[in-house]
């Protein structure tokens, strides 16, 4: 079996030139060693800079913005064509699209900023099921509702809020393009 005069890689079969030889082709080889000073380090220039909390902010809310109004719309519109609409009947197609849309916004939002700033899905899930649960819980107790049903409201926002958070931090985490 044949081997690089350079490097001593052990070739595999069917293979004529040296892969590490190729892929280090531009660099120094290991028996041309070049002191390190300021121009061995300039020529580093293919590590990726870090990217700041800021930028992963504002590309989580972005992401988590519009993945969260998609989230509330196709809610929305199983709630009306497979369920009957009882939701959104009240309020009319129209606006029921565009409330779910606005809140689903708002809602992915913190979503997005929480799972790009933690660099976790579970932040997300986690915002989601607060967020959702706290408004549910508290909402039907402002309505009047109280003991059990702000309970079940809470708990209920607790599992669709997790639900949706689970769904969108895991889109902002594959559409962000991470250090």
């Amino acid at each position: 079996m044949a081997s690089c005069p350079k490097c001593g890689y052990q070739f595999q079969p069917l293979e004529t030139e040296c892969p590490r030889c190729k892929r280090l082709q531009g660099q120094p080889h290991a028996d041309q060693q070049v002191p390190a000073g300021p121009r061995a380090e300039a020529g580093r220039s293919h590590e990726r800079p870090e990217i700041s909390h800021t930028s992963l902010a504002a590309a989580g809310a972005l992401a988590g913005a519009m993945y969260g109004a998609i989230m509330l719309v196709i809610y929305v519109l199983i709630d009306r064509l497979i369920f009957g609409g009882s939701e959104s009947a009240r309020l009319g197609l129209l606006l029921a699209l565009v409330v779910a849309v606005l809140t689903g916004a708002v809602l992915g939002t913190l979503i997005g900023v929480a799972t790009a700033v933690a660099r976790s899905t579970r932040a997300g899930v986690a915002v989601g099921a607060l967020v959702l649960g706290v408004v549910k819980g508290a909402g039907l107790s402002g309505m009047g509702y109280g003991g059990g049903f702000a309970v079940a409201g809470l708990v209920m926002g607790l599992i669709y809020g997790a639900l949706i958070g689970w769904v969108v931090a895991g889109s902002v985490v594959r559409s962000i393009k991470w250090p």
